[in-house]
């Protein structure tokens, strides 16, 4: 089916279930959804890619959210980093 449509359609069909998918999982947050949704389709609009924008509070609430739902990969560690003038965590992937 979707190979048949028209470029334009296919491509309108593809980011409805996209959005869907989005909406899904974040569900329980739509502000975050919204947010991300934002920096997709300011990635879309640009020729050159750039590194999406989000808040802190979405990164946070993101990674408690994957980590929630199991959806990981288990050779990912949040590893405590013991740097003197900042307190932060690196996630690190081997």
């Amino acid at each position: 089916k979707i190979y048949k449509m028209k470029e334009k359609d296919r491509e309108e069909y593809v980011n409805h279930f996209i959005e869907k998918n989005i909406r899904q999982f974040w569900e329980s947050a739509p502000e975050f959804a919204d947010e991300y949704l934002r920096e997709w389709k300011k990635t879309r609009e640009r020729e050159v890619w750039e590194v999406p924008s989000f808040s802190e509070k979405f990164y946070i609430e993101t990674i408690k959210l994957i980590n929630k739902s199991g959806n990981w990969y288990d050779e990912f560690a949040v590893v405590k980093v013991d740097i003197p003038e900042s307190n932060c965590q690196v996630i690190y992937h081997d």
